[in-house]
């Protein structure tokens, strides 16, 4: 069999293992997100049996207040009570219950109208005359307490039955995320098994007939040209050997021709190199009269906690993210760019940027107590200028022009392993204005005396005339290095998108 045929066999039973692996995979996870969706609906239809729970109590001590005091404002109360106990009765039995938990709210619904039927109205029009001892004598007579309690064990029960089928739907969220485990497992001891596989193989389809092919090659003596050299193993290597018997007997005349082309390979690397430096670090194409430039400078080493996005979300509408992790270093530039590719997609999925952060948090749920993201979205409209914003932690944003700052200010908390919410702002950026966006490593960074260049500096930097994006990043990061006469202690990222004059 022939070394292509051989790792083609290699290569289709990896896609294969492949295959069933992200089948499976893909399956289990599904499962799970089934399980967890079916846990979250019953943990609601407990919240709603507690909170209908508070409102029979309160509707309770409202109809003891009237009977105390004969106040009609208590009867108003306990009515709003009664509506509201409908109401949840009526979210419960739309919450897809089963047989039993309908049967048991149904008991709850009857033992609530019994009670209201032969205690609370009863006692009511009694209470209304002005008697309050026979109101008393009634109400022990009626043994309104136990109707009463009659409702609680009925809530009890309902309670009980959904609590169990939770802890059942939290126990197979919890089985596929160890099926889940399981597999991964599986996969891993597989590709192990694989790779050493292969590394086998390689060394017996490849490394011994090439060392073999190698060692007749060293042992002929200069200028030989009688021996002839004949590959061993599959039918590759034999034409390998077969092709270098015929390159030797061509070396001698074609030494001079070799190191020209030689020569060639090397400027054409040169050339190409550059060419792609370039084609790196081109700038993305803006409308006319519209610039945007972005620099990040890490504290440490090539990576950073910080990182910025600055891509297109629809036509004319341009979406710039800076996000800044706590620290620096390898960790929290892992996080921050799953940060970012969140937001970028949130971006794109979301029409309310607040939501889209709330839903990017969710995804962040796995983040370590002390790990913060201070972060800054915002959807521009190249066609009018409109600017949408959000900005959860960040260092203000500035909108800035020859003579004028403004600060675009937080619109939320910074986001970290808790819960909050974040609203948008609005602003409209004009032609001859830029936006600006920094983070803290900016103002931060210290002179000598360990005196911080501070927003006040940024904000007189801000209000000079620039001539596009590109010279007021450029003017930040100068004047930050000559103030601090050396790298910051922090990541420092700058993001601008600069509207011209027309």
């Amino acid at each position: 069999m022939s070394l292509r045929a051989r790792l083609s066999l290699a290569l289709a039973i990896l896609v294969l293992l492949l295959a069933l692996g992200g089948s499976a995979g893909m399956m289990l996870v599904g499962r799970g997100d089934d399980a967890r969706d079916r846990h979250e609906h019953e943990l609601a239809k407990l919240v709603d049996v507690e909170q209908l729970r508070g409102v029979f109590r309160f509707e309770a001590a409202t109809f003891r207040a009237f009977l105390l005091s004969g106040e009609e404002t208590q009867l108003a109360a306990e009515e709003a009570a009664r509506a509201e106990a409908e109401q949840l009765i009526g979210r419960l039995r739309a919450a897809d219950l089963s047989v039993a938990e309908t049967d048991q709210l149904d008991q709850v619904d009857q033992s609530a109208d019994h009670w209201r039927l032969e205690s609370v109205e009863p006692l009511i029009a009694l209470r209304r005359t002005g008697d309050v001892g026979l109101v008393a004598a009634q109400f022990a007579d009626f043994d309104s307490i136990d109707l009463f309690a009659a409702i609680e064990v009925n809530l009890g029960a309902l309670r009980a039955t959904i609590s169990e089928r939770a802890a059942r739907s939290e126990d197979l969220a919890d089985q596929a995320r160890e099926d889940v485990t399981g597999l991964a497992l599986a996969f891993l001891v597989v590709a192990v098994a694989l790779v050493i596989t292969v590394k086998l193989a390689g060394r017996r389809w490849l490394t011994r007939p090439i060392l073999a092919l190698a060692s007749d090659v060293e042992c002929l003596a200069p200028g030989d040209l009688d021996t002839v050299i004949t590959g061993t193993g599959p039918p590759e290597i034999v034409a390998l050997g077969t092709e270098i018997e015929r390159m030797r007997r061509r070396v001698a005349a074609e030494l001079e021709a070799t190191l020209r082309s030689q020569e060639g390979l090397v400027q054409n690397a040169t050339v190409l190199m550059s060419v792609r430096a370039r084609l790196e670090s081109a700038p993305e194409l803006m409308p006319s009269g519209w610039s945007v430039s972005a620099t990040l400078t890490p504290a440490t080493g090539v990576v950073a906690g910080d990182c910025y996005d600055v891509a297109w979300v629809q036509q004319s509408r341009l979406g710039l993210v800076v996000v800044d992790v706590a620290g620096h270093g390898a960790e929290s530039a892992v996080v921050a760019l799953r940060a970012k590719e969140l937001l970028r997609a949130a971006m794109r999925t979301y029409l309310d940027l607040g939501e889209g952060l709330r839903w990017v948090t969710r995804q962040l749920d796995g983040l370590e107590p002390d790990m913060f993201i201070s972060a800054f979205v915002a959807i521009l409209d190249t066609g009018t200028g409109s600017l949408e914003y959000l900005s959860a932690g960040h260092p203000p944003a500035l909108l800035c022009a020859p003579g004028q700052v403004s600060d675009l200010p937080p619109t939320g908390p910074i986001i970290g392993p808790f819960e909050a919410t974040w609203a948008s702002g609005r602003a409209t950026l004009k032609t001859g204005q830029a936006l600006l966006v920094y983070t803290d490593g900016l103002t931060e960074v210290q002179d000598d005396d360990r005196n911080e260049y501070g927003l006040d500096r940024l904000r007189a930097l801000a209000s000079e005339r620039f001539d596009d994006a590109e010279a007021l990043v450029k003017r930040c990061l100068d004047e930050t290095s000559a103030f601090s006469a050396g790298r910051g202690q922090d990541d420092i990222t700058v993001v601008a998108v600069s509207r011209a004059d027309v």
